[in-house]
């Protein structure tokens, strides 16, 4: 197959230091914070608690990877358009994936992982923080493609939405348009498709 390199504002990092273990060590509560200023270049730990981000929301980026199974009968992007924590976008875990095979959220290309971070204005300094709308069920999966691919920036909210929710805070229920919905995928699969130039280089 021939390679497609591709610009984007966000370069990917990958292989820098990822280090692998089972997801309940790396989600440990133990390294979980709730205090300490952020600074710009700051690390994140791999997990933060609510109330962490209520006084951060406008220094991170939000992503809600929320995705369920079938039998749960819920609608992850409907549930994303009817209320969401303030200033979240939305990560499609199956949009931002390996087209090539039918196995689910495996893997993007670097080329289209770029892109689709690229959609939603996200940088590689920025910090990241992943919920989702279960509590803890999507989003380690999330915060584990982000790693793997470079961002070293990246964190798992505990309890998702339901503990911003069951701590009181504000939800913006505004209406989400459907590009709001499909904006990191459709990057993802252009940039898997397509021959054409953007700002990243592979």
């Amino acid at each position: 197959m021939q390679r497609v390199a591709v610009e984007t504002r966000y370069r990917c990092q990958a292989g820098k230091g990822v280090q692998h273990g089972t997801t309940a060590a790396v989600l440990s509560r133990k390294r979980s914070v709730s205090c300490a200023a952020m600074t710009t270049h700051e690390p994140l730990p791999a997990v933060v608690t609510v109330d962490w981000l209520k006084d951060r929301v406008p220094d991170v980026k939000l992503l809600d990877t929320s995705w369920y199974l079938p039998p749960m009968g819920r609608d992850a992007r409907q549930e994303f358009a009817a209320a969401r924590i303030p200033g979240a976008q939305f990560w499609d875990i199956d949009g931002v994936c390996d087209p090539s095979t039918d196995l689910p959220h495996m893997l993007p290309s670097e080329a289209a992982f770029a892109a689709a971070a690229d959609a939603l204005g996200i940088s590689n300094e920025d910090a990241v923080v992943v919920y989702d709308g279960m509590g803890v069920f999507a989003a380690p999966r999330a915060w584990w493609t982000w790693r793997v691919l470079g961002h070293s920036r990246v964190a798992v909210l505990e309890g998702g939405l339901p503990a911003w929710k069951a701590a009181g805070l504000a939800l913006d229920e505004a209406a989400a348009s459907s590009d709001t919905l499909t904006a990191a995928t459709a990057a993802a699969r252009a940039a898997s498709s397509s021959s054409g130039n953007t700002k990243y280089k592979a």
